[in-house]
């Protein structure tokens, strides 16, 4: 009775240490001089730019401290159940944000990249009706769909503002960070300085990605079936020791109990990785 009484009192002083610290942790970041702050606004600014490019409301001074409380709760529990599942409760609190918030990012460059075309032919189609680029940029971007169309509107925006039309494109291109579009911006930008007839570049242009985005697709089919090969193929290994194991137990002692064994299952890994690594290489083909 007392060891379990000991051992809670324990578990309570432990939980209330967490606190303790916890609370201490968010009043000195509120410290400008202090360290913590800085590791906090370096955190809390790649939350923000993140969340900028999605257009979400949420700021990134929200996000770390909702990480930081499940966090500590996670750990509180884990101490005072000794319960495992709050292991996973602190893994999510400290990566699934930064995870959720690149796949998000991911999803919004590719459907960037699915508007691109689209963009080009609407765009070549409103230099044929207007004078300038600044005025076909305006018709285009009521064409366009989301989320195509709140970058175009946001060049707009810059260009009222007294950037011009070549900064604001360039701009765009560092934001989202796209091929495709770094691309796309390009065809614009050297029809504009250079200048020629800038529809039928566009056109071509559009037409160039349209079929590199073909060979992508192409690509990506033939070689996926590569992947999942490799991938079956490079767990083979280990499901034969653990087959093997169940089977005859201590079938591969004489690997770690003897120089010979050692020096052969070094030989045996570092084959394995030497092909896994080939075949990565093989299989990584970029269009």
């Amino acid at each position: 009775m007392i060891p379990t009484a000991l051992a809670f009192c324990v578990k309570v002083f432990a939980a209330g240490g967490i606190g303790v610290a916890l609370a201490s942790a968010i009043a000195m970041v509120r410290d400008p001089a202090f360290p913590l702050t800085r590791l906090a606004v370096r955190a809390a600014s790649g939350l923000d730019r993140d969340l900028r490019f999605i257009e979400a409301k949420t700021t990134g001074a929200q996000i770390l401290l909702c990480q930081v409380v499940v966090a500590a709760l996670a750990i509180t529990g884990g101490i005072m159940t000794e319960q495992k599942p709050f292991i996973a409760v602190f893994l999510l609190a400290v990566f699934a944000p930064k995870f959720v918030l690149a796949k998000k990012r991911a999803g919004k460059i590719a459907a960037i990249d699915g508007q691109v075309d689209g963009f080009l032919i609407g765009f070549a189609n409103a230099l044929k009706a207007v004078p300038n680029a600044s005025a076909g940029l305006l018709i285009v971007s009521s064409a366009l769909q989301e989320p195509m169309r709140s970058e175009i509107e946001r060049v707009l925006k810059e260009m009222r503002i007294g950037s011009g039309l070549d900064r604001a494109l360039l701009a765009l291109s560092a934001r989202i960070g796209s091929r495709t579009l770094d691309d796309a911006l390009t065809s614009i930008l050297i029809g504009i300085q250079v200048g020629g007839d800038l529809p039928s570049l566009l056109t071509s242009t559009a037409a160039a990605l349209r079929e590199m985005a073909r060979l992508d697709g192409v690509v990506r089919s033939k070689t996926a079936e590569g992947k999942a090969q490799l991938w079956l193929l490079a767990l083979v290994p280990f499901l034969l020791i653990v087959v093997f194991n169940a089977l005859q137990p201590g079938f591969f002692a004489p690997l770690s109990s003897s120089l010979t064994g050692i020096v052969v299952t070094s030989m045996a890994v570092a084959a394995w990785v030497g092909a896994i690594t080939l075949a990565r290489s093989v299989l990584s083909v970029d269009v």
